[in-house]
């Protein structure tokens, strides 16, 4: 199997196991959010940002170069953005703690670097603490996304950089269903029992990108959207919006 491809589909069977508890009605518990991920984060680091290096590079292309003040990293997970990030303070959030162990272990000798266990719902943070957010591949894993995204607007300053990225699910799903239909399943993802929609084997919530803009309309400045890996195969969508208060 294809190196990319065997790693987008190790990034599915990780997610499969975190979405074990939401598909069981067991997931509304933060705490049981907390361990699905401390469970997984031994391959996380592996299987997860591995397939997205794409999407991180087009994020950080649209962050302000220099790079002052504070940038939060928000679902940082084991750090694979956290580490380029640049700033007079940076900070990691994440709910799982295994998650963050391993993130501390990357940015050991970085400086300014604080990482906080916490819910992207509900921020311990101080309201207009950061010029700079990045949230990435993390709206689709939480209950409620309008929360998180007011969150944002919460924690940020006015004029504040925010860039989102998001899966494709629609593409995404179309892509399984096809691979399924075309008898290619054990060509394409060998032994995984690969299901047709990502809300059953991946995440919690389809988090499209005209949902995002909606949601965002009032709060946040639309300043760039791309499509990632291409114009044409769009799995991914990265939005950088500016910060309205």
């Amino acid at each position: 199997m294809p190196g990319s491809v065997e790693k987008i589909f190790a990034c599915a069977r990780l997610n499969l196991r975190v979405a074990a508890l939401a598909l069981t009605g067991r997931w509304l518990d933060e705490k049981a959010v907390a361990a699905s991920y401390d469970q997984a984060a031994e391959g996380y680091d592996k299987s997860w940002l591995s397939h997205l290096r794409s999407v991180t590079d087009t994020l950080l292309s649209q962050l302000p170069r220099p790079e002052p003040g504070a940038v939060l990293d928000l679902g940082c997970g084991p750090g694979n953005l956290l580490e380029k990030l640049r700033g007079v303070r940076i900070v990691g959030v994440d709910i799982s703690a295994n998650l963050l162990d391993q993130a501390r272990r990357r940015v050991a000798r970085r400086a300014h670097v604080e990482l906080l266990a916490a819910d992207a719902q509900a921020l311990p943070l101080a309201p207009s603490s950061f010029d700079r957010l990045v949230c990435s591949e993390l709206l689709e894993h939480v209950l409620d996304p309008s929360r998180v995204i007011a969150e944002i607007h919460r924690v940020c300053r006015p004029g504040a950089r925010v860039v989102f990225t998001v899966p494709n699910e629609k593409l995404i799903n179309l892509t399984k269903r096809l691979v399924l239909a075309l008898g290619l399943r054990k060509l394409v993802a060998g032994d995984y029992a690969m299901s047709e929609n990502m809300l059953n084997a991946w995440h919690l919530r389809q988090v499209s990108r005209r949902w995002l803009s909606e949601a965002c309309a009032g709060r946040f400045r639309a300043l760039a959207c791309w499509s990632v890996p291409a114009l044409l195969a769009p799995y991914h969508h990265v939005l950088a919006l500016e910060v309205e208060k």
